[in-house]
């Protein structure tokens, strides 16, 4: 059911992007067009990418990552989420991490898995259309954040304007 719901997601962004796009066209605004594409191919690419990376029993996070609409799951080391219970909590974290942005008006979150020193989910609000998020707004829509997608196995390392860091655990 859940990849049912994924593949609805999926289809639903695609085209929403497609719709954007003959918009623009029909505006005569080729230069936002081009960008809408180049936004959906770059999805695309993130989809193909995210799953030459992981392992075989990582396939869940794939399903996970179409479903998303304003987060996008970057650069990735395979193996982060192997247990059953980490997969979960991550899946559910970015998808957590998805409503808040939506609500915040948050176009687009970037998150990557790093695994050095430890592994930890890299977040990064991309782009320049990043709501109404000024200063202090940031640390503040961080901490709605951490509350909303509080899940167990992971824990908040650390805010910084934009950016913030969080750590698989266990």
């Amino acid at each position: 059911m859940a990849r049912l719901s994924a593949l609805r997601a999926h289809r639903h962004e695609v085209m929403n992007a497609l719709q954007v796009v003959k918009g623009y066209l029909q505006l005569n605004r080729g230069d936002r067009a081009l960008r809408a594409l180049d936004r959906l191919a770059d999805r695309m690419s993130d989809y193909s990418r995210l799953q030459g990376s992981i392992a075989p029993e990582e396939a869940d996070l794939v399903w996970c990552a179409i479903g998303l609409g304003r987060v996008r799951v970057g650069r990735w080391c395979p193996g982060l989420c192997r247990a059953p219970d980490r997969m979960a909590a991550v899946c559910n974290f970015l998808c957590a991490l998805d409503r808040c942005a939506a609500v915040r008006g948050v176009d687009e979150v970037l998150v990557e898995a790093v695994d050095r020193p430890r592994a930890a989910l890299r977040l990064c609000v991309a782009g320049e259309d990043a709501g109404d998020l000024r200063g202090q707004d940031w640390t503040d829509w961080w901490h709605t954040v951490q509350q909303e997608a509080a899940v167990s196995g992971l824990r908040w390392a650390g805010v910084d304007g934009r950016e913030a860091l969080v750590v698989l655990e266990g």
